[in-house]
């Protein structure tokens, strides 16, 4: 997510369960890159041209960036802040 805040492209894999609303959400999004799964088996489901997108593609990593521009910023502590000042 700092990656993403900072405007850098993402590329993401989900390595256990408690990741997968964020690996679905943010990949729904179209702000990272979904590269691949962990499986029930324990091994990893690759998206090799996802991957080859990700390390050939400029287009592809500025879609990424442009889309999660304003997604997420340095702000969450200051909001936590001034809503504990205004209790």
């Amino acid at each position: 997510l700092e990656f993403i805040a900072r405007g850098l492209c993402v590329g993401v894999a989900c390595a256990v369960d408690n990741q997968e609303q964020n690996y679905d959400s943010m990949g729904q999004l179209g702000v990272v890159a979904q590269i691949g799964l962990r499986n029930l088996d324990n091994l990893w489901e690759l998206n090799v041209e996802t991957i080859t997108s990700l390390i050939s593609s400029s287009a592809f990593r500025e879609n990424l960036v442009t889309k999660s521009k304003g997604l997420i910023d340095f702000n969450g502590a200051s909001r936590i802040v001034d809503a504990i000042t205004t209790l």
